[in-house]
């Protein structure tokens, strides 16, 4: 191996954890293309799949903010897209986390249908922010 800094890791930024969530809602796209509700809630594989992407997304979003906070300290998540819920966001990863057990398959059929088109517009707009 040359050189000493390929094992640096260099501090996550604002467009990574864009590019993040945007890379999560393109797979929760994916697990879920040509479902209806009754189709998702009958596959647990899909459920699961999407659950865990949806995790993913929450954990970017805190990472995100707390990293661009890093760069400055009066950064809010509301100043990337005021319309998204950013808060549910991030508290979706908590009940997945810790109260998996009152999570439904509606309750993510939801988020699914209704949110993540909202919030991948945002990120798309935040990234073309300077």
């Amino acid at each position: 191996m040359s050189g000493g800094d390929a094992n640096v890791t260099q501090p996550a930024s604002k467009l990574h954890y864009l590019q993040a969530i945007l890379a999560e809602i393109g797979k929760v796209k994916g697990f879920v293309a040509g479902y209806d509700y009754d189709a998702y809630a009958a596959n647990v594989m899909a459920q699961y799949a999407t659950e865990r992407a949806i995790l993913n997304i929450s954990e970017a979003v805190r990472n995100l903010e707390k990293h661009a906070r890093r760069d400055d300290p009066t950064f809010q998540l509301a100043t990337l897209s005021p319309h998204i819920a950013w808060s549910n966001i991030k508290g979706i990863g908590n009940i997945l986390r810790h109260d998996y057990e009152t999570v439904t398959p509606s309750r993510i059929w939801t988020v699914v249908t209704a949110h993540l088109d909202g919030l991948e517009a945002a990120c798309h707009e935040a990234l073309r922010q300077p």
